[in-house]
């Protein structure tokens, strides 16, 4: 499986503002290779319930301008 990351992504239907969209983002463009059998191994163990709402909580708790502010100083690194 493929897990992909990318400095401007956007999910569609979501606002420009939304801080959900730093769920998908990373500083550089990234790709992560994940082994389907360990993932779907997780997922019937129930080890990844509620990681999406956990991460859409704590997305929206830290706040978009918090948010960009950490990823831009990561980008001021190099």
């Amino acid at each position: 499986m493929v897990a992909c990351f990318h400095p401007g992504h956007t999910f569609a239907g979501l606002p420009p503002d939304d801080p959900l969209h730093y769920e998908k983002r990373s500083p550089y463009p990234v790709i992560n290779l994940l082994r389907a059998p360990s993932v779907d191994e997780y997922i019937a163990q129930g080890k990844t319930q509620g990681i999406a709402d956990n991460n859409e909580r704590r997305l929206r708790q830290v706040g978009r301008a918090l948010l960009k502010e950490t990823f831009e100083a990561i980008l001021a690194m190099d």
